[in-house]
């Protein structure tokens, strides 16, 4: 009998719960209090228009994340992307290419937490227009600034009334 043994790092299995089936209790305990405890990290992402699971299920569980351990202790080691456009964990009409990965690694080799990740919407079509945009952590949004709207310098991120 053939057994996978589970290689990955708790950062990168952290990483990619944001897009694993869950039950309902999984969905509502907020477990990144072990990672806080262990000295790890968690990039939690959710798309804007997701068909299949509401975004506000996430907005939801990351504020119940802060109400349980304090804004602080989760600051250290989560951060929570809610992207604009993007349907169930990829594609969509936004800026969803991001390189989480990546983000991930920085922050756990320099122990310096992502804020501002640089998204993009690649051209991957002929109706399809390539385009940048800043990915704010919750609750920043992104706002509009003036100048080239495809360009990610013509945006910023600040938290809105309705955060």
């Amino acid at each position: 009998m053939f057994a996978q043994k589970n290689t990955l790092p708790l950062t990168a299995l952290a990483l990619l719960t944001s897009c694993s089936p869950q039950t309902q209790s999984e969905k509502n305990d907020p477990f990144t209090s072990v990672i806080s405890s262990k000295g790890g990290k968690l990039i939690m992402y959710h798309g804007s228009t997701d068909g299949l699971i509401p975004a506000g299920n996430s907005v939801n569980y990351f504020s119940s994340v802060n109400e349980a351990l304090g804004k602080e202790r989760v600051s250290n080691s989560a951060r929570f992307y809610l992207v604009n456009g993007m349907d169930h964990c990829a594609g969509g009409e936004g800026a969803w290419s991001i390189d989480w990965l990546g983000a991930m690694e920085n922050w756990v080799e320099t122990d310096e937490p992502p804020e501002i990740l640089q998204a993009s919407h690649p051209d991957l079509a002929e109706q399809s227009k390539s385009f940048t945009r800043p990915q704010c952590p919750w609750p920043s949004q992104q706002q509009y600034l003036g100048g080239d709207p495809d360009n990610i310098a013509s945006f910023t991120c600040s938290i809105t009334q309705e955060n």
